[in-house]
């Protein structure tokens, strides 16, 4: 279901050590945007102090907001599966953005949104080399 009342707003959150997660619950309660960009650290690691950014990962993918992992770091990609944190945000329903970067990622979401994806297809064409933005690789194919 495409919902055409929110815009097409995509939020960007830098994790930093001893991030706060209540703050990214606040926000995923209180925004319109359609999907948001977390940075990790390295290949895509988070703080999992609190259990905050997994709940707000999940109540996220409950409200039909996709939520995205980025690196911080200019080159490589993110393994999201390789730490705890990473593994329980897979279950949350958060996906890997591999190697692109948070620009390219941003785009890419305003695109999908452009064209009026559904939350659960933007989350499979995430993924997905559309026009070479992305490498495929094995790690990525087990999101």
């Amino acid at each position: 279901m495409c919902i055409r009342d929110r815009d097409n707003t995509v939020g960007v959150v830098m994790m930093v050590p001893q991030f706060n997660g209540g703050i990214l619950l606040d926000m995923v309660r209180d925004t319109k945007a359609r999907a948001i960009i977390l940075c990790g650290f390295g290949s895509g690691n988070f703080p999992i102090e609190g259990q905050g950014v997994y709940i707000a990962a999940k109540e996220a993918r409950e409200r039909d907001i996709v939520v995205v992992v980025c690196t911080q770091v200019r080159f490589g990609a993110v393994e999201i599966d390789s730490y705890e944190a990473g593994r329980q945000l897979i279950d949350a329903g958060v996906v890997s953005a591999g190697d692109m970067t948070v620009e390219t990622t941003m785009i890419k979401l305003k695109y999908l949104l452009g064209l009026e994806k559904t939350s659960d297809e933007i989350r499979s064409l995430i993924g997905e080399s559309l026009r070479g933005e992305v490498t495929r690789r094995a790690r990525m194919s087990k999101l």
